[in-house]
């Protein structure tokens, strides 16, 4: 049976990503923190697992989808509006299937980092529109964390139970989408060879047209940059 703390989150994200496609972004934002502090709860429920409970989510497959948004105003060019970037901007949020409430608490730090993308994914659609460093400031911190739970070094995918590709994608293209707008060169590169790394080791055909779209475009134009060292246009 679904537990009160999995129809807070679920419903949650959904009630923000309904706001976020009507372009409430200060609602969005405001339920995707309350959504956050769930998660935060359920990590720590998370803790007192049993074998049998490991067992039980280790044999249930779930699955990410992203949903595109459309931006505001003159922000429809998305490498216009940020010239120097080599990255696209990806424009969509991250939500797991209705599933995913049945698993919680155990899906926490799965749920966790989905929550932060979308939090980086405001503030950043914020960004592009109002030029604000503020805002770009905070979509990387956001990024950064959802980025150390499922990019780091001990992120093997066989420890989460999602298949992180989109989420991964995601925070790829969106760092790098800043970094190289701020011609951070290391950053730019680490995303551009995260990308690479990723598209070798995943089955790309099985991800959705729009995505798998975005994943060639950017690995081909950040391969390209690699070689030309990153370098910005003059």
């Amino acid at each position: 049976m679904t537990s009160p703390m999995s129809l807070s989150i679920t419903q949650t994200i959904t009630g923000a990503t309904g706001a976020l496609l009507e372009g409430d972004h200060a609602g969005a934002l405001a339920l995707l923190q309350s959504a956050l502090t769930n998660a935060k709860l359920g990590l720590s429920a998370a803790g007192q697992e049993t074998p049998l409970s490991q067992e039980i989510r280790r044999r249930m497959p779930f699955q990410l989808y992203a949903l595109p948004l459309e931006l505001q105003q003159s922000c429809d060019n998305h490498r216009s509006s940020c010239p120097c970037s080599i990255f696209s901007f990806y424009n969509s949020v991250v939500i797991s299937d209705e599933m995913c409430a049945e698993a919680e608490p155990f899906f926490a730090t799965e749920l966790s980092a989905m929550i932060l993308y979308n939090l980086g994914l405001l503030y950043h659609r914020l960004a592009l529109l109002t030029g604000s460093t503020t805002y770009f400031s905070k979509a990387m911190k956001l990024y950064d964390i959802a980025a150390s739970i499922v990019l780091s070094p001990g992120a093997e995918q066989e420890n989460f139970h999602h298949d992180l590709t989109v989420l991964q994608l995601a925070l790829y293209v969106n760092m790098g989408h800043i970094y190289s707008n701020f011609l951070e060169q290391e950053g730019t590169m680490r995303c551009a060879e995260g990308i690479q790394t990723l598209f070798s080791s995943v089955d790309v055909n099985c991800l959705n047209p729009e995505t798998r779209k975005l994943f060639y475009q950017n690995m081909f134009v950040t391969h390209a940059g690699l070689h030309l060292s990153l370098a910005p246009a003059a």
